[in-house]
């Protein structure tokens, strides 16, 4: 092979592949709202363009005209800060791997409230997420605090027309674009890479969330460690809890990207002990008997804080071909498993009354 056609196939070294950190992307984002300033409109006018249009998006307002601009970095430790025309104020959290800590954006939101300086300034607060989030995580622990999420998806969808040369705009892109590739082109894959099962989830997610479906089927996901290495968990959030009897019943996808992947039962409660998990399944086996799942006890029984009561399917798309046919077909047993530990529950509570 001659050395033009080896350079054809070597890809290009991308800089924010090497630079990972949160700070390296607070970085890029410093550097891009800065084309805003109308002085720079003539060194790159793709970039200024860019710049403006993502602006007008966060402040919902297509013609905003931007007169001034001043860009300042962890003020108050908020990511980035932007100051419009002296009237307009947007308080930036940018997050790549990690997600809202700490009570963070209360605080962020309160100081910039309260902050004289900018009281009569107009004010909004943004999330900026790249990686990918779980629809809960972001809707109790951003959304309900008063911030406004601006996913991957919404930033290419802005960042994707821009005609700009600037290698750094054009590595950050071509960045992004590869995790979003990465999440959303081979779902089917879900049972071994993690990125196909985030987006897997995020699919699931879209049916759950965005169907009005009841609150007992919503769920959160994301990595659970353990002894043996952890798993890419999925989990329901509004389990069937028995205050009188200290349990807690609810389903679980365990996901542990090697081909194994099973949806499970589980109970929790801090005195369980082997003879109550097998109490349990032999309601269990009564109740499941007209239910059409094929519910079984796992191999051995492991009393624990959490313990698993059985598993309900173990074998999830399998056979199946079509993305779409599988998360239908997960959806489907993850909401019967659902309604069956909440008759589970509830015979539970009346037979330990009774």
């Amino acid at each position: 092979m001659c050395i033009s056609e080896q350079l054809k196939d070597q890809k290009k070294p991308n800089l924010f592949k090497f630079a990972t950190k949160e700070l390296s992307q607070d970085a890029f984002f410093a550097w891009l709202f800065s084309w805003a300033d109308p002085l720079l409109k003539n060194l790159d006018q793709n970039l200024h363009n860019t710049s403006v249009k993502l602006i007008r998006r966060i402040v919902h307002k297509d013609n905003l005209t931007i007169e001034k601009i001043e860009v300042k970095r962890q003020l108050n430790n908020i990511d980035i800060v932007l100051l419009i025309n002296d009237e307009i104020i947007i308080a930036i959290e940018d997050k790549t791997y990690t997600k809202s800590h700490n009570d963070q954006l209360n605080r962020y939101k309160k100081f910039i409230e309260e902050e004289s300086e900018y009281k009569n300034f107009i004010k909004f607060f943004i999330y900026i997420k790249t990686r990918n989030e779980s629809k809960y995580s972001l809707n109790e622990n951003v959304e309900k605090k008063g911030f406004e999420v601006i996913s991957r998806s919404y930033i290419l969808e802005i960042l994707k027309d821009n005609k700009s040369d600037n290698a750094i705009f054009k590595d950050y892109y071509d960045y992004l674009f590869e995790i979003e590739e990465r999440t959303n082109k081979n779902i089917k894959n879900f049972k071994a890479d993690w990125k196909a099962c985030e987006g897997f989830y995020m699919k699931i997610e879209e049916e759950i969330f965005n169907n009005n479906e009841e609150e007992k089927y919503f769920f959160d996901w994301g990595y659970v460690p353990n002894k043996r290495g952890g798993f890419l968990s999925l989990w329901q959030v509004n389990g069937f809890w028995l205050e009188n009897i200290d349990e807690y019943y609810y389903i679980v996808f365990e996901n542990y990207l090697n081909g194994k992947a099973q949806l499970v039962l589980k109970v929790a409660d801090n005195n369980m002990t082997t003879q109550k998990l097998y109490e349990i399944l032999d309601l269990i086996k009564k109740l499941n008997s007209n239910n059409g799942l094929n519910i079984k006890k796992p191999e051995k029984y492991r009393a624990g804080r959490c313990s698993t009561l059985a598993i309900i399917d173990e074998k999830i798309g399998e056979n199946i071909e079509d993305v779409d046919k599988i998360i239908e077909s997960f959806i489907l047993k993850y909401k019967k498993g659902i309604d069956f530990i909440e008759n589970l529950a509830e015979h539970r509570r009346k037979n330990m009354i009774g």
